[in-house]
């Protein structure tokens, strides 16, 4: 799993795992600490926070393949960039809210 993957599963999943497994994750991925770093600040093992990485990971992609959160937003995402696109290759441009249109998608697209 690459790092924008996991940023995105502790943003739609984060607050299903334990508190530790949110600690964790937290200082690790959102926080880019060390894992040496990370047991000093809680006061456990680098193993430990190792193990408490490897669970959480594991966890967060359970949620993901049982909810598929961020694959529907993915899609989503990806469906109305397509949008946007067609609408800006076609004489669509000359409507007289065409750039209401725009607005609306990048709004939605946020």
């Amino acid at each position: 799993m690459d790092r924008m993957t996991e940023i995105y599963y502790m943003d739609f999943y984060g607050d299903l795992l334990t508190e530790h497994q949110q600690k964790i994750l937290g200082l690790v991925i959102m926080e880019d600490y060390s894992l040496a770093e990370v047991a000093e600040h809680l006061g456990i093992t680098r193993q430990g926070v190792h193990d408490g990485v490897q669970r959480g990971l594991a966890k967060l992609q359970w949620f993901e393949d049982h909810l598929g959160l961020y694959r529907k937003y993915r899609l989503q995402q990806d469906n109305l960039l397509k949008i946007k696109e067609l609408l800006q290759e076609e004489e669509i441009h000359k409507l007289k809210n065409y750039k209401q249109i725009l607005a609306v998608l990048e709004d939605m697209m946020e």
